[in-house]
């Protein structure tokens, strides 16, 4: 090899070298996916369509049940204004695990309800509901799926909850509370 080649292709190495370490320090993109919520926003910013699967799950859970029966309404007159909901992977990116907030009737002040479902070969299965101000879908993991934290606030005190996926449903892990000064 000549000596112009072999500098060549030590200056190639170089500069591919350097890309990649500088490739490697870069901060990660941007999920397409929304992964944190607030009870300050009006609606999920990248709502889906919730499938007839969740449907049919929503007009039997209790929360709904109890503000259907405080506007007289039934479970087929359930307004889809209610409720908003977005696309979470939370074990890959293949799946379409869906998490929905209440709103309008369902919302409350400050805090909203959520219910978190994940798609399995036999349809849509709810393994998280609860109530929160701010909801955020960590990047952690725990038996491959991610965290969950959960942020919720009084006048006094901030409180926020760890979810984990135990294999069946997600559980609280860890609590935390502190005064507001």
């Amino acid at each position: 090899m000549s000596k112009r080649k072999s500098i060549g292709v030590a200056l190639f190495g170089a500069v591919w070298l350097i890309a990649g370490v500088g490739a490697q320090n870069r901060p990660p993109a941007k999920s397409a996916e929304q992964v944190e919520f607030s009870a300050e926003d009006e609606s999920v910013k990248m709502s889906v369509r919730i499938p007839d699967g969740v449907w049919a799950l929503l007009k039997a859970d209790e929360e709904v049940k109890r503000a259907l029966e405080m506007e007289s309404l039934t479970g087929d007159q359930l307004p889809r204004s209610w409720f908003s909901a977005s696309v979470v992977h939370l074990h890959d990116g293949a799946e379409r695990d869906l998490i929905v907030f209440g709103e309008q009737a369902m919302g409350g002040a400050n805090i909203q309800p959520f219910w978190l479902f994940v798609e399995t070969s036999k349809g849509p299965r709810l393994v998280a509901h609860g109530s929160a101000h701010d909801v955020r879908i960590l990047l952690r993991r725990w038996k491959g799926y991610r965290e969950i934290e959960l942020m919720s606030a009084t006048c006094c005190t901030v409180s926020t909850t760890i979810l984990r996926f135990d294999g069946e449903k997600y559980v609280a892990y860890q609590k935390t509370s502190h005064n507001i000064n």
